[in-house]
């Protein structure tokens, strides 16, 4: 489901989210909290992220639930 997720943001196909692309995600209406987890999700700073970057960032914050 996470990696549906990701491609499904993916809107240029790339392999990647970029800034638009998280942004869009960033300012849903019940998405409150999703500019800092995406920073930390970003791995090397890069303002992107790799679907590695983006799976591995969901698997970090299931420990929390």
């Amino acid at each position: 489901m996470v990696s549906y997720m990701f491609y499904h943001f993916d809107k240029t196909n790339d392999s990647q989210l970029n800034e638009d692309e998280l942004n869009s995600i960033e300012h849903l209406k019940d998405e409150l909290c999703t500019e800092k987890f995406f920073q930390r999700c970003d791995q090397d700073s890069d303002h992107r992220l790799f679907s590695y970057e983006w799976c591995s960032c969901f698997q970090y914050a299931r420990k929390f639930f």
